[in-house]
């Protein structure tokens, strides 16, 4: 579920794994990867580029790593910043429904189990108002720059596209910023402890053995659509 804790960075490409467990445990791996116009971006306003040689990470995985301390039932077993501009994590959660509802974050809903004789239902539900919740987590340390950079109440993805490139012009390299910006996307691979019998607002993929269903959207899209976003897996115990 904290597969999108980097959703509020719109330049950024979102991917990880979540591996449901016996009961409602689960484990989730999450790669986060910068735009490199973005990464510079954050660095720029921080005011360290030009004082430092080498290079650095706009990443703060030691805030991150804290700021799971404080939320029960959840670990952060593993975790690296292999290149500047991309973080990896990997968690370990208890109880994948209660996950981050009774510590600081407090968002409850974000994900509901459901039992139906020996079938048993995952759902995610992003709406664009937990979304700008989830933004306040981002494991960068400009947070008050991802605040600016996010979109007010009713602005359009084609609105906040331009509204983006215009911010973000200088930093632009051979690709221009609004092919980053819609590029940007937040995809989940998800395995269960079971056959899987269906998906919605998604894809099945793989053999019995290996099945896993993958879900995928447009950062931009997620952040600016009035309409939850809803995804789910049915799987066999």
């Amino acid at each position: 579920m904290l597969l999108i804790l980097g959703i509020g960075l719109s330049s950024c490409t979102v991917s990880g794994q979540l591996a449901l467990g016996p009961g409602s445990s689960a484990a989730a791996d999450l790669d986060v990867q910068l735009s490199s116009e973005f990464a510079t971006y954050l660095l720029d306003l921080s005011g360290v580029l030009g004082m430092i040689e080498e290079p650095i990470s706009p990443f703060d995985l030691e805030a991150l790593a804290m700021a799971f301390e404080a939320e029960p039932g959840v670990r952060l077993i593993g975790g690296g910043i292999p290149d500047p501009s991309r973080l990896q994590i990997v968690l370990d959660i208890e109880d994948i429904e209660r996950a981050f509802t009774e510590g600081p974050t407090r968002l409850e809903g974000l994900v509901q189990l459901e039992d139906h004789g020996r079938d048993r239902i995952m759902t995610v539900t992003l709406s664009r108002e937990r979304i700008m919740e989830l933004a306040t987590v981002t494991p960068v340390s400009e947070q008050s720059s991802i605040d600016f950079l996010l979109p007010p109440d009713g602005m359009s993805a084609d609105d906040y596209v331009e509204y983006l490139a215009w911010a973000m012009e200088e930093y632009e390299t051979d690709t221009p910023i609004e092919t980053v910006i819609r590029d940007a996307r937040l995809t989940v691979q998800v395995t269960a402890p079971g056959q899987i019998v269906s998906v919605t607002g998604g894809r099945l993929h793989g053999p019995a053995d290996g099945q896993y269903a993958e879900f995928s959207e447009r950062v931009v899209t997620l952040l600016t659509t009035d309409r939850p976003t809803s995804w789910s897996v049915r799987y066999r115990r």
